[in-house]
This record gives C-alpha cells, sequence and structure tokens, in this order.
C-alpha cells in the first residue's frame, strides 16, 4: 500500500518489488513525495494519478503528504468491507483511465484477479465511501483534456482531481 519512497534506493533488492512475492499489488497514492511512483509489482493502481494530494486531501497538508499517503489504506479497507474499486488500463505511459479499454478493467484491493498484470488507474470520490460507481468515474474524468503528449494530460487530469472535483460538479 503505497510503498515508501523516501530514503529506499532504486535499487529492486532493498526496496519492493514483484520478486517479493507469488502476487505483489500495489496501490500507489503519494508518488514522488512519500510514496514510489515507477510500476514495482505485478499489478500497479494509481488511483487519481496516484500522486499528492488525493482528492479530500488538504493541499496544504502540514505532514507533507501523509493523508493522502495514508489513502491506500483507507481504499483497501473499502475493499475489505465490500467498496468495489473499478480500474483502467492506464492511457499509454500517463495515469489517466483509458475508459476505451473498458473490457480490460479489473478491480483494485482485496479482490484483485492474482493473475493481473500491468498498470490501471481510477478516479476515486473526495470522502468515505470512495469507491464511484464507472459511470460517476466516466463522468469525472469526462472533462476533455488535450495536449500534445500523455504526459501533459496526466499532469491536466492531477491537477483537475488534487482539487477534490467530483462528478457533481461537471
Amino acid at each position: 500500500l503505497d510503498p515508501a519512497g523516501p530514503l529506499f534506493p532504486r535499487d529492486p533488492t532493498r526496496r519492493l518489488d514483484k520478486n517479493d512475492g507469488v502476487f505483489v499489488d500495489v496501490i500507489h497514492t503519494c508518488a514522488n513525495v512519500l510514496g514510489y511512483k515507477d510500476a514495482i509489482g505485478h499489478v500497479d493502481f494509481y488511483p487519481n494519478g496516484g500522486t499528492c494530494f488525493q482528492p479530500g486531501c488538504a493541499l496544504l497538508d502540514l505532514t507533507r503528504g501523509t493523508c493522502s499517503h495514508n489513502r491506500a489504506i483507507d481504499f483497501m479497507e473499502e475493499s475489505i468491507r465490500g467498496g468495489v474499486f473499478t480500474a483502467y488500463p492506464c492511457k499509454g505511459t500517463s495515469t489517466v483511465p483509458d475508459f476505451d479499454r473498458a473490457d480490460e478493467s479489473i478491480v483494485m484491493g482485496l479482490n484483485t484477479p492474482i493473475t493481473s498484470n500491468g498498470s490501471y488507474c481510477l478516479t476515486t470520490n473526495n470522502a468515505s465511501p470512495f469507491a464511484l460507481d464507472p459511470n460517476k468515474q466516466k463522468k469525472v474524468t469526462a472533462v476533455h483534456i488535450s495536449g500534445p503528449d500523455d504526459q501533459f494530460k496526466s499532469r491536466v487530469y492531477r491537477t483537475f482531481m488534487r482539487r477534490g472535483v467530483d462528478s457533481q460538479m461537471i
């Protein structure tokens, strides 16, 4: 759950890696601050872009991202209690959900299939219940995101999500 980034080297023998278990399932929620950004598991999930700050977390979090870092725990707990987090393959190298590949969607959390592989993206609510119905996810990301490349689109998406926009505002 949001593998630690600070003080952990890039060397896979000294940090979490897909060779550490039969199935390594990673949920990134504070990449580049308290968490690790790169895909390092068999399956890597990037809720709301995977970066700080997760929707519902204060932009000026005095504890430097702990709300976002701990959000991975909230998501897993909700999945254990029955919440269904539908995740889609990420668009290219970005952390934006590719809704055109909905037939390849999987569930994030307790019920992630152990045959899963790759990077998956999804949108969540600002507060519990965090899991969004797939149709609401599409509405949240329906704002036209255009730009020269996937990296630009990912940056726009993360900015949009960081502001805590939910489907009611669209």
